[in-house]
C-alpha cells in the first residue's frame, strides 16, 4: 500500500535524533545545512544551487526563518559537493552571508566546518560589527596569529569562555585559550555562554565569514552545518548533536 508521504521527505524513525529536537519547545535560533534543497542561487529562494554555483541564500531549517542571504554576487560563497558531502566554500577574500539586521538570539552554538589558514582576526561566526558590539554573547573567530589561535567569546574581543563544559572541540572539552587549529582540517565546535555574563543575542544579526563590514577580515572555511539557539542545551542534546554533525563532516569521527 502506498504511504501518504510518497514524494515527500521520508519520515523520521522513532527516536531518531535531529537538530530540530532542540527547537521543539519554541526555542529561537537557526539550523543551516547547505544542500540542493536548502540553498539557492537567488536571494528569493526560487532556484536551487548545483555543485559549483554560488549561493545567494541558505534557508534556516529550524522553522524560525533566520535565513542567511547575500545580495552581492561577488561576495557569495560557492556550493560544493564532494564524496557525498554538501558544503559552502567561503573564499577568505570577500564571501559573507548574514541574517536580517535585527538582534539575533545566540546563547548556544555548534558549527561543523573545515578550517584553512587565513587572515588574523578573521571572523567565522560574528555580529555584523563586532568591534563595537559589546552586547554580543557569543562569537567565533581568529586571534592575531592566523591559523593557530581560535577564540570563542564576546564578539568585541573574542575572550574565550572559561569552563570545560561550555567549549568542546572535536569531542574534547577545552578550558584554556587559544585553541590551536590545523590548516585544511575539519572541526566540530560546540560552545555556549553559560560562563560569560553578556547578553544572549548578537546585535544587528548574525553573519558568517567575516569580522566586520569596515576593514573586514574574511575567514577561509568550508561550512557543513551551523546550529544556534537562545537556550542552554542539555548535555544529552549536545552529545547527540555532536554525533549527528560528525556524520555530515568527512574529517571528524566521533
Amino acid at each position: 500500500m502506498l504511504g501518504i508521504g510518497l514524494g515527500l521527505s521520508p519520515p523520521r524513525q522513532l527516536n531518531a535524533f535531529s537538530p530540530l529536537d532542540g527547537f521543539a519547545n519554541g526555542e529561537s535560533g537557526l539550523w543551516l545545512s547547505p544542500s540542493t534543497a536548502s540553498a539557492f542561487t537567488d536571494t528569493g529562494g526560487t532556484t536551487p544551487v548545483t555543485a559549483g554555483t554560488d549561493a545567494a541564500r541558505v534557508n534556516d531549517l529550524s522553522g524560525n526563518d533566520w535565513h542567511v542571504t547575500q545580495g552581492t554576487a561577488a561576495a557569495r560563497p560557492t556550493f560544493q559537493q564532494a564524496d557525498g558531502y554538501d558544503y559552502l566554500d567561503f573564499d577568505g577574500a570577500d564571501d559573507v552571508m548574514a541574517t536580517a539586521l535585527t538582534d539575533f538570539p545566540m546563547y548556544s552554538m555548534a558549527i561543523s566546518f573545515r578550517f584553512f589558514t587565513g587572515a588574523a582576526y578573521a571572523g567565522i561566526v560574528t555580529a555584523p560589527d563586532w568591534a563595537t558590539d559589546t552586547g554580543a554573547s557569543l562569537a567565533l573567530g581568529m586571534d592575531n596569529t592566523p591559523g593557530t589561535s581560535l577564540f570563542l567569546g564576546q564578539s568585541a574581543n573574542f575572550n574565550l569562555f572559561a569552563g570545560a563544559t561550555s567549549f568542546v572541540v572535536n569531542g574534547v572539552a577545552q578550558s584554556a585559550a587559544p585553541i590551536t587549529l590545523v590548516d585544511n582540517t575539519d572541526y566540530i565546535i560546540i560552545g555556549d555562554a553559560r560562563n560569560y555574563g553578556g547578553n544572549a543575542y548578537l546585535n544587528d544579526g548574525l553573519q558568517i565569514g567575516r569580522d566586520r563590514p569596515s576593514g573586514a577580515r574574511h575567514a577561509t572555511i568550508r561550512l557543513y552545518d551551523l546550529v544556534t539557539s537562545d537556550a542552554v542545551w542539555s548535555d544529552d542534546y549536545r552529545a547527540q548533536l555532536q554525533t549527528y554533525l560528525s556524520t555530515r563532516n568527512p574529517g571528524v569521527d566521533l
